[in-house]
């Protein structure tokens, strides 16, 4: 045969040749000092995307069948993220499932996801952060006995400076990203650090060096991962992400032959199969040289998407107050349930606390899906405010049945409690000064207000959550809009300023508006608005002019700019259109001045103060705004509804400020961070755009100004001007992004002092969660209300009072301090509370008591002390 087909034989010889070349070659190692890589199966698989969250669960079994056929020729490991998906194929792929649980048991399919979704980490608020761990670890914890120390947040859009705190608060210690990778100006330093948020708290973060989650397992890769590892001399080893995702099927059979072959292949990096935990205990073995990188982990891309699908954004934030009352008031209602005649409903409640969590995934939130995506989003929010409210309406109208029964116990809280919260001229009793605790009337024995009880207006209760007694205007029910205190306005509508309790409930009784709210036609032409804490002029284009504090005669805006001023930019970003918004753009910067209504006064107190105004954006879009000042408040608002109808442009507001600051501070999750104003380095100048959640600041000694929204994130202050970013319009992947209708809020505030002491955090809580006016039965409250919580300090917010996931006998009471330094506190409650001890984020309790003292009294009283932007969570049993 070889004479007749002598090229068989030519072939054969050559391939022996070539096989033995390769045999010599593959049998060379490399030295022992080599980098050494740990590799690790992994396929990414978003929840939403390109597709609605109803395709992912096939995409997982997609991924995972093809690696788990594989488990069982080679000893792959797969890691994975996302519970949730777990939690879809449970349901809909049973018998795979069982499979799942296999591998994991062997330890070949590894949980690295600590979090229910691979979340976004800078846009939900602490509370959504820290229940994404608490879920994620519980169904870890259910289904497999397994304790995750790993958060995994590879594709997302940058890290709060808060989140190693939040990891740590839920036994999590580890977190890995690769997205520093693709940071458009700086190259992140590091590739092994520890990391070290807000109250110095530190995981140890990992970021591969590969830059990628989907390597193909290549000679350059690894010659890639040995040049771009940046730690030589304090660590020599390196995380490598193998696979391909979204149902590209994970890893494939020739990466891993390949991986076989590369091993100790002499010139490459030493390369093996190895996990995660593999990994960081080689990594802790010693840590003593690791670099620790301290504050946020800023994503020098995708800046748009704080700003993009502004319906979306605006709901997310609903949500997360909505789901902070429900929480509260359905806890107050199982508390208190002495009969047990309220059973509190907590399998619905972590049902729509999931959907909320599953809707923060790290493309749903910042916008950047496909617009079918967002019709599910608005469907599962629909759902989520539907069952919140109704949930919150069956636990007060439990809790007005039992509020005589708690009558006495406010007899013994108001004369053993001090601690109203005064906003900035604030009073409840009309003569304390910001920062004091407000003692509250007391008489000999039994208070007048307990003597002395009425129903109030037709039967209507305030309602208000917050951990602050609040003094604000509010919208009057017809039934009762009648009276003196009351201001009417053209359409029909009451207004009147009312006094609500911290944590409680009061009746509507109107306060008389002793410091009116005012507007003058001045001789300049200017409208004058004022009340006794803040004054302002406006003119015909609805910008202000001025702004001051009464009593002083500095202006807080810089002339000859003008604040609320709205402004317009092209925005064509170089690709991934509702992801990046480039600092190029902002060389386009227009002002918006082609005024349709000329400011009007159309209420002129004393209650309220409002002038409408309505400028154009474009032949197709234009503005209307309620500039809106009310009694007692220390801030003006911008009520906003916008006509959208534009492409590629991007909306913003500026308020130039007379301030004189090299650093702005914004409100994050649990705190604050402070940024550059100025663009003095490349660092500095990559963050032309932040982001930030409901107030941001610039201040000098003395004084400054706040600028606080209702469902906005994108900010930016250069100078001295504060810039609020309002609406964008990309094309892609949604063509109609924003496109239509929008309303929405903004405000204001000069202050004198620091921000913290002038109560700017408050204000902006009060913003996102306004008074609620629920009618009741003949309802005979304290003329002071019932409060349920209240707490001496201004510093310390009580953020979450929760029902325990696992005893329902117990509340979990979440605070944290607010404004950044050390304080002690004492927190009361009339709720029949037994025992208090301190626990973590996942709810166990904690050994160390030494900063928690209670004291089992009418009312129970419990003494804390926390360190700066501490997060403390307490377990409460009745």
């Amino acid at each position: 045969m070889y004479s007749t087909f002598p090229w068989i034989c030519k072939c054969c010889t050559k391939w022996q040749r070539a096989r033995s070349l390769a045999s010599h070659v593959l049998s060379m190692t490399h030295g022992t000092a080599s980098h050494h890589i740990h590799a690790v199966g992994y396929a990414n698989i978003d929840s939403a995307w390109l597709w609605p969250c109803r395709k992912t669960p096939m995409k997982s079994v997609c991924s995972w069948s093809t690696a788990l056929n594989l488990m069982e020729k080679y000893p792959l490991k797969l890691a994975f993220t996302q519970p949730q998906q777990l939690q879809w194929v449970k349901e809909k792929y049973p018998d795979f499932y069982n499979r799942v649980k296999y591998f994991i048991s062997t330890g070949q399919l590894i949980p690295v996801g600590a979090a229910w979704v691979e979340m976004d980490a800078n846009l939900p608020n602490g509370e959504c952060l820290l229940r994404q761990c608490l879920y994620g670890q519980r169904f870890l914890q259910h289904e497999f006995g397994i304790r995750c120390k790993d958060l995994w947040l590879l594709d997302s859009f940058g890290y709060s400076a808060q989140l190693p705190q939040i990891m740590k608060h839920c036994d999590v210690t580890r977190f890995t990203t690769i997205k520093l990778g693709w940071n458009s100006v700086n190259k992140f330093p590091h590739n092994t650090f520890w990391w070290e948020g807000l109250g110095g708290h530190r995981v140890l973060a990992h970021f591969p060096p590969s830059k990628k989650y989907h390597n193909d397992v290549t000679v350059a890769e690894m010659l890639q991962v040995e040049r771009e590892f940046s730690e030589s001399g304090r660590s020599n080893s390196s995380l490598f992400l193998f696979g391909h995702g979204n149902a590209g099927m994970g890893p494939r059979e020739e990466m891993l032959e390949k991986l076989q072959r590369l091993k100790n292949l002499n010139g490459l990096p030493g390369i093996q199969l190895s996990t995660p935990e593999a990994f960081y205990e080689s990594v802790e073995r010693d840590t003593t040289r690791l670099c620790t990188w301290v504050g946020e982990l800023y994503f020098e891309r995708h800046q748009g998407t704080y700003t993009s699908q502004a319906q979306v954004k605006k709901r997310n934030r609903r949500a997360e107050f909505l789901l902070r009352e429900m929480d509260f008031w359905t806890s107050v209602a199982a508390a208190t349930s002495t009969k047990g005649d309220y059973r509190h409903p907590g399998n619905e409640m972590r049902r729509i606390w999931k959907l909320l969590m599953l809707n923060q995934f790290h493309d749903v939130l910042p916008g950047t899906c496909h617009p079918e995506v967002y019709k599910d989003f608005h469907a599962h929010h629909d759902e989520i405010e539907r069952v919140a409210e109704s949930l919150c309406q069956s636990a007060l109208t439990h809790l007005m049945k039992d509020c005589d029964s708690l009558r006495q116990k406010q007899v013994h809280l108001h004369s053993g409690l001090n601690g109203c919260l005064q906003i900035e001229g604030e009073s409840c009793s009309g003569d304390s000064h910001l920062g004091e605790t407000n003692d509250l009337p007391q008489t000999n024995g039994l208070p007048e207000s307990l003597k002395n009880g009425t129903p109030g207006y037709g039967g209507i209760t305030i309602v208000n959550s917050l951990s602050w007694s609040r003094k604000e205007v509010v919208k009057v029910p017809a039934e009762c809009s009648t009276g003196k205190n009351l201001q009417a306005d053209q359409h029909g509508n009451s207004f009147g300023l009312v006094q609500a309790p911290g944590c409680g409930l009061s009746n509507l009784e109107l306060c008389e508006a002793t410091h009116p709210a005012t507007a003058t036609l001045g001789k300049d032409g200017l409208i004058h608005l004022s009340n006794h804490l803040v004054s302002a002029a406006v003119d015909t284009h609805g910008r202000l002019v001025g702004l001051w504090k009464p009593g002083t005669v500095k202006n807080y805006l810089k002339g000859p700019h003008h604040g609320n001023q709205l402004v317009i930019y092209d925005d064509f970003p170089l690709n991934l259109d509702a992801w990046d918004s480039f600092d190029f753009s902002l060389q386009t910067r227009r002002i918006v001045n082609d005024v349709v209504k000329p400011a009007t006064v159309v209420k002129n107190g004393p209650v309220r103060v409002v002038v409408e105004v309505c400028v154009q954006v474009s032949e197709t879009s234009h503005v209307k705004q309620s500039i809106i000042l009310d009694t007692e408040s220390p801030c003006i608002k911008f009520h906003t509804q916008v006509s959208w109808h534009e492409c590629h442009k991007f909306l913003k507001v500026e308020f130039p400020t007379s301030i004189t600051s090299s650093q702005a501070t914004y409100e994050i999750q649990f705190g604050h961070i402070q940024r550059p104003t100025h663009y003095n380095t490349s660092w500095d100048s990559a963050k032309y755009e932040v982001s930030g959640h409901k107030w941001a600041d610039i201040s000098e000694h003395g004084r400054g100004v706040a600028l606080l929204n209702d469902c906005k994130y994108g900010y930016s202050c250069v100078g001295g001007t504060l810039r609020l970013s309002l609406l964008r319009s990309p094309t892609v992947p949604d063509p109609k992004c924003d496109i239509g209708d929008h309303e929405f809020t903004y405000a204001v505030m000069p202050y004198t002092g620091t921000f913290q002491d002038a109560g700017v955090i408050q204000v902006a809580y009060n913003l996102n969660s306004p008074l609620i006016l629920r009618p009741s039965l003949a309802l005979i409250l304290p003329l002071d209300g019932i409060s349920y919580f209240r707490l001496d300090t201004n510093q310390v917010v009580l953020e979450t009072v929760k029902v325990s996931e696992e005893d329902p006998q117990s509340l979990i009471l979440r605070l944290y301090e607010s404004f950044g330094g050390s304080v002690s506190a004492t927190l009361s409650t009339l709720l029949p509370i037994r025992s208090v001890s301190r626990c973590n984020g996942l709810e166990e309790m904690l050994a160390d008591e030494e900063d928690v003292e209670f004291i089992p009294d009418h009312p129970a009283t419990i003494r804390l002390s926390l360190d700066p932007f501490q997060i403390l969570s307490l377990i409460a049993r009745f």
